[in-house]
């Protein structure tokens, strides 16, 4: 316990000393949108994977911290009575309303650049999980974490390569009202538009 303790402070440390000469906050807003699936994993059991959406805003409040917000989903995911996901061979809707605290760590350890290529984004996710069939709807949160890559190709735009992962109850999607838990796996390809200063 000590020791996580120590990595934490030295963690917060790291975050709060980066690019002190940057004191003034700047308008640093984005929108994203991407393509790609999500996978299910329960109990050993792996779900096919499905196409899937999602949609985001975001500030940075300095060259390294940042946060966003953003919902994901998919009409149809194909349901599997294996698990007792709702029931057999009924299609339900997944959705992620999700909250992300982004923190890139290029921008840590290295002199800030406005023209850097690549900047990789890790960050925790707090997310709401709703899956719904048949006028059942069900819901819990989820805690979780992933992966940005983002890649420059414009002054205002980036490609990102995002794979994240939420923890989650089994209850939101099993009918047996297991008490277990469930993991939702996400990748997504698209685009980030800045808006604003693209700066700081």
């Amino acid at each position: 316990m000590r020791k996580t303790l120590y990595i934490l402070t030295l963690f917060v440390a790291l975050l709060a000393t980066s690019n002190l000469s940057q004191a003034q906050k700047k308008n640093n807003w984005f929108v994203g949108v991407g393509l790609g699936g999500n996978i299910l994993a329960d109990n050993g059991k792996i779900s096919p994977l499905s196409p899937a959406g999602t949609l985001y805003v975001g500030d940075w409040f300095n060259p390294s911290l940042g946060f966003r917000g953003g919902l994901s989903g998919i009409l149809g995911r194909p349901a599997d009575a294996r698990n007792n996901w709702f029931s057999e061979n009924t299609a339900f809707g997944l959705y992620q309303l999700y909250a992300d605290f982004l923190w890139n760590i290029r921008n840590t350890f290295i002199p800030y650049k406005s023209n850097r290529v690549w900047n990789p984004v890790l960050y925790a996710r707090l997310d709401g999980i709703l899956a719904s069939s048949l006028g059942v709807t069900k819901g819990h949160v989820g805690i979780g974490g992933g992966l940005a890559n983002q890649f420059r190709v414009s002054d205002f735009m980036s490609i990102s390569l995002d794979v994240n992962a939420v923890l989650t109850s089994e209850k939101t999607f099993r009918t047996d009202h297991s008490g277990g838990f469930l993991v939702v796996s996400n990748v997504s390809l698209g685009v980030v538009f800045d808006l604003g200063n693209r700066g700081f």
